[in-house]
């Protein structure tokens, strides 16, 4: 049917007021059928009725579900007690009822196992389930029938009372005995299983890189031999001969007529070891023993003789080298052993006997053109080759050599050093640094400070690019 105006308006309003007294939209669709509306059904009654479009209706339903919520918050719902499981013992077996009409039948020995395995196993009620064989709801029931903790003690009531004092303490130690032996076990099981598992695992990668290895395809590199002339130099360090030392102990054993014998050992190694050559020999100082500390002369022969002796080696050796084609350039630095005076001065350094020993050489070979002698520079030597230079000191002035290249204004790789009668190879200033071996070996200096090294002379070979190799020439005596 046809609603007037006046009639749908009248409908709505009445809509509008329903939901504000709290109807709900199926209740007004009802009210309305029951007075013959039938064509307001429960959409158009909604839409007549919107909340969003009637504020009043709005804070109306706010308020309703403020008041339902504060009122479902006051209603306390108190339920039954929970009822404890009851238990009851026959015939050997417990039977424990629990929740809606459920039992559990269990032995007396596995009631036992379960309780000393949650007690004084200390394992969880998963784990104790497990084992007995019963679910976790089961032994749930069984524990909270009996009212066990993990602090009790592991029997039933029934049994603490047929058993003493003395029989429940002997019990638990017997138990805590075996489940200490389980543990030990099962753990000892678990490194075994580790290893094993690390052995297959290392197989595995061992078995997978034979395979890779087998597969490889190894040839030799296509290189052609090139038979190249090398400009190399060959420089001779020798240092620390200390001609007139005396030792004749288990660290060392030196004397005149082993100095003479290291001497020719030299010449034969240089002979054969290196074709006829520009050879450059160059003496790093203390070439006599001296006059340095009175302890000295107790252990060394007299000091003009040890000149004598070191000047004639000298010139067997560069006799000898001459003969077989060796051109040679001699450098040579004072050490402090070389002192004239017997305590070390500024003019030590001038006043030395290595300066006598120079010039002796010098007096032997004027009239050789192969030989050719290098003034040092403030007892330095600087020993050119190619377009840079290789430096000289003895090293008893300071531990820091690195420092000296900066006086010069050459270029210079790296610096050589003496008198610790060690070898070592470090760096400073950011030079290399190379102290060689004693042509004597050890003296009571080096033993002090715990040095040692072979005693020999070092042949270093040098080319356009710098140092190539560093040979230790090693003596027979």
């Amino acid at each position: 049917m046809k609603i007037k105006d006046d009639k749908f308006h009248e409908i709505k309003q009445f809509c509008i007021d329903s939901r504000i007294n709290g109807l709900s939209v199926n209740e007004i669709v009802a009210i309305l059928k029951k007075n013959g509306i039938k064509d307001w059904d429960y959409h158009r009654v909604k839409n007549a009725a919107r909340v969003s479009r009637n504020p009043d209706i709005s804070s109306a339903v706010k308020t309703r579900s403020k008041n339902a919520k504060q009122e479902r918050q006051e209603i306390v719902k108190e339920g039954a007690t929970e009822r404890k499981p009851k238990y009851e013992l026959i015939d050997g077996f417990y039977t424990i009822f629990y929740g809606k009409n459920k039992k559990l039948k269990i032995s007396e020995c596995d009631v036992d196992k379960a309780f000393k395995l949650y007690t004084l196993g200390n394992l969880t009620m998963n784990q104790v389930a497990l084992d007995v064989g019963i679910s976790r709801a089961d032994f749930y029931a069984l524990k909270t029938a009996f009212s066990l903790t993990k602090s009790d003690l592991p029997f039933t009531p029934e049994k603490i009372d047929t058993m003493s004092a003395d029989e429940i303490a002997e019990q638990i130690r017997i138990e805590k005995k075996r489940l200490a032996l389980k543990k030990f076990h099962d753990a000892k099981y678990q490194d075994i299983e580790k290893d094993n598992k690390a052995f297959h695992q290392l197989n595995y990668y061992f078995n997978l890189a034979l395979d890779k290895i087998q597969a490889i395809d190894a040839r030799p590199f296509d290189v052609k031999r090139k038979f190249v002339k090398q400009d190399e130099r060959y420089l001779v360090v020798i240092a620390d001969v200390h001609a007139g030392a005396i030792s004749n102990n288990r660290l060392n054993k030196y004397n005149f007529e082993i100095m003479r014998t290291r001497f020719e050992q030299l010449a034969e190694h240089i002979i054969n070891l290196l074709p006829p050559c520009d050879l450059v020999i160059a003496d790093g100082g203390d070439r006599i023993m001296g006059l340095l500390h009175g302890s000295i002369l107790r252990n060394s022969e007299g000091c003009v003789d040890s000149v004598f002796e070191v000047t004639e080696c000298y010139t067997k050796l560069f006799l000898t080298l001459i003969k077989h084609g060796f051109s040679i350039e001699f450098h040579s630095v004072s050490g402090n052993h070389d002192s004239i005076f017997p305590v070390k001065t500024d003019r030590s350094d001038d006043s030395s006997f290595s300066r006598i020993v120079d010039w002796a050489l010098q007096l032997q070979f004027k009239n050789f053109k192969q030989v050719k002698f290098v003034e040092a520079i403030d007892n330095m030597a600087l020993i050119q080759f190619f377009d840079y230079g290789v430096l000289l000191l003895h090293g008893d002035k300071s531990k820091r050599l690195g420092r000296y290249h900066r006086l010069f204004k050459e270029r210079i790789i790296e610096i050589i050093g003496a008198h610790y009668h060690s070898y070592s190879a470090s760096e400073d200033d950011n030079i290399p640094v190379y102290r060689v071996n004693s042509f004597c070996g050890n003296d009571e200096y080096a033993t002090g400070l715990g040095l040692y090294s072979e005693p020999g002379v070092r042949l270093i070979t040098y080319s356009k690019r710098g140092r190539v190799t560093d040979r230790l020439i090693r003596f027979d005596c």
